[in-house]
């Protein structure tokens, strides 16, 4: 079973929070201190819209994902095996596969910069 830690102080301290999914999450993106989404090794997306206490299926994306990253409320990427890349524009209820030359499993995704094309 899969572990999640919740902190309600800035990593001061931690809490274990009740989990019932099997799931071997792989990455975890919050967009603010409620709405979240963490993606796993079995291909699916969940998210949270109570800071982490409730998590639910969102989409199983039938992709192996190693790395999500929300730039806003409704911009975000996941990355993973072959190369994989998708991208959600609708707060992750869509992902649509994005161009890569990649055949390599992608480690991980982050932005630094604004100047995301949000199409």
């Amino acid at each position: 079973m899969s572990v999640i830690l919740n902190t309600i102080d800035g990593g001061i301290n931690w809490t274990a929070q009740t989990n019932s999914t099997y799931h071997l999450f792989s990455s975890v993106s919050f967009t603010n201190s409620n709405n979240g989404y963490v993606i796993d090794y079995n291909k699916t997306v969940l998210n949270t819209t109570v800071g982490g206490v409730n998590w639910f299926m969102q989409s199983n994306t039938g992709f192996w994902l190693r790395s999500i990253f929300f730039y806003d409320s409704v911009t975000g990427y996941i990355v993973g095996d072959n190369g994989t890349i998708l991208k959600t524009i609708n707060g992750g209820i869509n992902w649509n596969s994005q161009t890569s030359s990649m055949t390599n499993p992608l480690n991980s995704v982050f932005f630094k910069s604004t100047a995301i094309d949000t199409r």
